[in-house]
C-alpha cells in the first residue's frame, strides 16, 4: 500500500510539475533553509536533520507554428541534507542530492476556447557518484484538454490522464487542473500543488504556496555498510509536504525579488529496494513541523510579448 501510494504521488507530482512556474516565468532561482527537526522514526539511529533546497529555473521561447504551440523548460533542485546519528547510520545517506527535470508541452488549438496538450516530463534523479542513467531516468506522459470560458489563457481549466512505467507495471492516472488570473489575483490548482497570490500594489503581492516535493534518486551506496543488510536498498527517498506564505516585490513589471517564512508539515528520508518496497526502521521521519525560510528572483516574459 505504501510502495503503491508512494509511486501514485511521484508520477502525478511529475505530471504537475510544468505548472509549477508560470509560463510567463523564464528564469527562477531560489534558496530555502528548514530547521533542523528530531527523528520521530521508531528504530533508526538517526536523530536528526537539517534540509537546504536550492532550485534554479530556466525556460526557452515558445516556439510557434500555426495553432500549435511548442513550450519546454528546465528546473534543477539541489538537496542539501545534515544528518546527525547514533552511530554510522548515517553514513547509509547521500547527503547531496540532485534533480534535473526536463519539460516539453505541446499545445494544440481546437477552437478559440479548446486546447488539446500533449506532455512529456523526464527526470534524472541522483547522487551523481557512479551514475546509472538507466536507474535514475524517471519519464511520464500526459495528455490533457483544456477549456477557456473567454477564450484567453487568464481563466482555463481541464482534465487528462497521465501515463508512466519507469516503476515496474504501467500506471494510469486522472488529473485535473485550473488556472484563474486577474490584475489582483492568481489562483493556480492541480493536485497535490496550489499557489494563490493577491496583489495588493504595482509592487506587492502576496500569497502562499503549498507544495509536494517526493523522489527516488539513484544513489550509491557503501558496500560495506549494505553488506550485512537483509534488503539491500536501490534508492534514497524524499518526501516534504511545505505550506509557505511568500511575498514578492517587484523592481519592474518583469523582475521580482521574493522572500518565504513557512512549515514543513512532512519530512521524511528513506531507503527502499528495485522495486521500491520500503526498508523498514531506517531513515529519518519527522512529525513535528519544522520552519523553513527562502529568498528567490523571477524574470518574466517583457511586458507587451506575446507568451
Amino acid at each position: 500500500m505504501r510502495k503503491t501510494l508512494f509511486v501514485t504521488i511521484m508520477v502525478l507530482l511529475v505530471s504537475t510539475h510544468s505548472n509549477a512556474q508560470s509560463f510567463e516565468d523564464i528564469f527562477n532561482f531560489s534558496h530555502t533553509s528548514f530547521s533542523e527537526v528530531d527523528n520521530n522514526l521508531f528504530g533508526s539511529n538517526i536523530k536528526s536533520n537539517k534540509l537546504n533546497l536550492t532550485k534554479f529555473y530556466l525556460a526557452g521561447p515558445p516556439i510557434e507554428l500555426g495553432k500549435l504551440r511548442i513550450i519546454y523548460n528546465a528546473e534543477y533542485k539541489w538537496y542539501q541534507n545534515d544528518f546527525t546519528s547514533r552511530n554510522n547510520q548515517e553514513l547509509l545517506f547521500a547527503k547531496d542530492l540532485h534533480d534535473v527535470r526536463l519539460a516539453t508541452i505541446f499545445n494544440y488549438k481546437l477552437s478559440n476556447k479548446w486546447a488539446l496538450n500533449y506532455v512529456n516530463f523526464s527526470s534524472v534523479k541522483s547522487d551523481f557518484k557512479n551514475f546509472n542513467f538507466s536507474n535514475a531516468y524517471k519519464g511520464v506522459n500526459a495528455v490533457t484538454v483544456g477549456f477557456s470560458p473567454k477564450g484567453d489563457d487568464n481563466f482555463r481549466y481541464g482534465l487528462g490522464v497521465t501515463y508512466s512505467k519507469d516503476m515496474g507495471d504501467a500506471l494510469i492516472l486522472p488529473v485535473a487542473f485550473i488556472y484563474y488570473k486577474t490584475d489582483k489575483w492568481l489562483i493556480d490548482l492541480m493536485y497535490p500543488r496550489l499557489n494563490v497570490f493577491h496583489r495588493f500594489t504595482k509592487k506587492i503581492e502576496a500569497g502562499f504556496m503549498v507544495n509536494y516535493d517526493i523522489g527516488a534518486f539513484d544513489v550509491e551506496f557503501d558496500s560495506n555498510l549494505i553488506s550485512s543488510m537483509p534488503v539491500k536498498p536501490a534508492y534514497q527517498t524524499t518526501n516534504v509536504l511545505a505550506f509557505t506564505p511568500q511575498i514578492n516585490y517587484y523592481l519592474s513589471n518583469e523582475l521580482n525579488i521574493y522572500a518565504r517564512a513557512g512549515i514543513n508539515l512532512i519530512s521524511e528520508t528513506g531507503l527502499t529496494d528495485a522495486d521500491y518496497n520500503e526498508i523498514e526502521n531506517i531513515g529519518y521521519e519527522s512529525e513535528k513541523m519544522g520552519v523553513a525560510f527562502g529568498v528567490g528572483l523571477t524574470y518574466k516574459i517583457p511586458h507587451g510579448k506575446k507568451e
